[in-house]
């Protein structure tokens, strides 16, 4: 196992379980195969299944927190970790101004003419 399992999560070595659970789920939601994502990645999510076996369970977490320090010492004490595809921005939805439809309000006058003309009728010839 060449990564460094927080990093394919997108955390630090001190997360708690709260925190490895969420960013497994969110990740998860992403790249897993059915998600309909582009990005979608059947052996990505395969990893992800594997980083969050091991990091949730408090026993082998232990043993890759010991195995991860020493690859650190080993490695003069830096070692670089492969990212996951950087989180592209989302688009930002402008909302459009709504404008009134000229042929709209024309069957609106229209048709409320239409429904009240007898009424409409009625009163203005009652008038003194």
């Amino acid at each position: 196992m060449d990564t460094n399992l927080y990093a394919l999560l997108g955390l630090s070595p001190g997360a708690s379980r709260v925190e490895i659970k969420r960013a497994y789920h969110a990740q998860m939601r992403r790249f897993h195969p059915d998600s309909g994502d582009e990005r979608a990645d059947g052996d990505h999510a395969g990893r992800l299944n594997e980083a969050y076996g091991i990091l949730s369970d408090p026993g082998r977490r232990a043993a890759y927190d010991r195995m991860l320090k020493a690859r650190i010492e080993q490695a003069g004490g830096h070692l670089p970790a492969r990212r996951s595809a950087a989180k592209s921005p989302r688009p930002v939805r402008v909302a459009r101004p709504v404008y009134l439809n000229p042929i709209a309000i024309f069957w609106l006058l229209f048709l409320t003419l239409l429904l009240f003309s007898p009424f409409l009728y009625a009163v203005w010839w009652s008038l003194p």
